[in-house]
């Protein structure tokens, strides 16, 4: 059972307290009641729930909540999605959301409606993560209306919400004034009717706004992020997203999404609940170039082994569900030899030193780095890379060859050679690297003509460029 706890907010903040005092209103009996009704909403799409959709259309949703971290907050927020340290992670504020419900339905809130009710807001998040919503599209980025239009659009696509005739509010209304505390923003009859694309919504919205633009852009406050002060007025309409472009985005993330988003129409293809699905993913424009990180990753993914375990964990005890297939990534042995001549960027020599270490862990990789000027100048402490703390100390000519003729001597060969290097060196062949897979990662101020030998052997190569 996942508990109502604090894993969001600072509690060391001196206005902290205040703000989590509506808590001190709730009877005992009515936090059972919360802790019961959200735990019952995250088994979406493991159990059957009478206001909800077929399971086969609601499977999705658990697919993707458990690729992500979930986590609780006291402070009086409803929930958004965001990207943290590389990871999806959806937020949700139970005891908040109870007090809005309450509000809100009045009588008819018990232990089932409750539970539909957190069920609508997780949906509604995971959407957002399914949807492609956290990165901007950069024609399309004016925050508070990309939050209505997308949450309007998402709401209609959750049964919750008209099932259990919550109170709604248009984006439309909101534009003129007529917005309501408490309520959940949904699409107008005419957005549904002319079965607008987000794109097409926020253009219609956009024209509405027109002299009131100033107005709503001046007051407008998302809640997707803490900032040490709480807003304590509940607008469901208010942005639990904030979108950013791609191009500020890690390139692994971006690609997680775009990942993430084709496998989510891939399973919903054909379900009904998810027709109109692509008309809401949003497109983050001209795709940039594949970065030297991305590219590298790939070929290390493509590389590894991927062994299936079954896992030796007890029950799911969020699903009750017995434990499933693990997969995880088993791969060879790694020499990497990085050049220390003089000649070599620093701030490149870093980066790559620090990707090196993340690729490795991730894909389980053992591997050994080695400087080399003339020779092999000495073997690096791994933990400096794990760090990010590598600096060179030695700086001198350029020799691979020696290198790799003085750790082969009395070492086994790996199955794959790294070589960060300018270059301008000789370039060995495929014999010197006893025919294993060989992989260049170029500084920007490479040997444009020594390139040429490297694809001759045909090694694989990617070209280091600073951000």
């Amino acid at each position: 059972m996942q508990q109502i706890i604090e894993q969001f907010a600072d509690t060391q903040d001196p206005q902290y307290q205040e703000a989590i005092s509506y808590i001190d209103e709730l009877t005992d009996k009515e936090r059972l009641m919360c802790l019961t009704a959200f735990n019952n909403a995250l088994n979406i799409g493991v159990s059957t729930y009478k206001y909800g959709d077929r399971l086969v259309e609601e499977a999705i949703y658990n697919h993707v909540l458990n690729k992500l971290k979930l986590i609780t907050t006291l402070v009086p927020i409803t929930a958004f999605a965001t990207i943290r340290d590389r990871e999806f992670v959806i937020c949700v504020s139970p005891y908040s959301l109870y007090k809005i419900a309450a509000e809100s339905l009045g009588d008819s809130l018990d232990e089932t409606t409750l539970t539909g009710y957190y069920r609508a807001i997780i949906k509604h998040e995971l959407l957002h993560i399914m949807l492609k919503h956290l990165i901007s599209n950069p024609t399309r980025n004016i925050a508070f209306l990309v939050n209505m239009v997308t949450d309007a659009l998402i709401n209609n696509m959750v049964a919750e919400f008209t099932n259990l005739h919550f109170e709604f509010v248009t984006p439309e209304d909101i534009i003129e004034g007529n917005g309501k505390n408490g309520a959940f923003i949904m699409a107008s009859e005419y957005a549904l009717k002319e079965n607008l694309t987000w794109e097409q919504y926020y253009d219609y919205l956009l024209k509405l706004l027109k002299d009131k633009m100033d107005k709503f852009a001046g007051s407008y406050k998302g809640q997707e992020e803490y900032t040490g002060e709480y807003n304590t007025k509940q607008y469901n309409t208010e942005g639990d997203i904030s979108p950013k472009p791609a191009s500020e985005l890690p390139d692994d993330v971006v690609e997680s999404i775009n990942e993430l988003c084709k496998e989510v129409a891939e399973r919903t293809r054909g379900l009904s609940r998810f027709k109109y699905l692509e008309k809401m993913v949003v497109d983050p424009g001209k795709k940039p170039e594949p970065s030297w990180k991305n590219i590298l990753r790939k070929i290390f993914n493509g590389n590894s082994i991927m062994d299936k375990k079954y896992s030796m964990k007890r029950i799911d005890k969020r699903t009750d569900l017995p434990p499933g297939k693990k997969y995880t990534y088993r791969g060879g042995t790694v020499y990497v030899f990085i050049d220390t001549s003089g000649s070599v960027n620093d701030k490149q020599l870093k980066d790559f030193a620090t990707e090196v270490h993340a690729i490795m862990k991730r894909y389980k990789y053992r591997y050994r780095v080695f400087n080399f000027s003339v020779g092999v100048t000495n073997e690096v402490d791994i933990r400096k890379l794990r760090s990010g703390k590598y600096e060179v100390t030695d700086r001198g000519g350029t020799s691979i060859l020696e290198a790799l003729a003085e750790v082969l001597k009395n070492n086994k060969e790996p199955d794959i050679f790294i070589v960060f290097t300018d270059l301008y060196d000789d370039v060995p062949t495929p014999n010197d690297f006893c025919n294993k897979e060989v992989i260049y990662a170029l500084t920007s101020e490479y040997s444009k003509s020594a390139l040429e030998t490297v694809k001759r052997h045909k090694y694989k190569y990617v070209i280091i460029k600073d951000k």
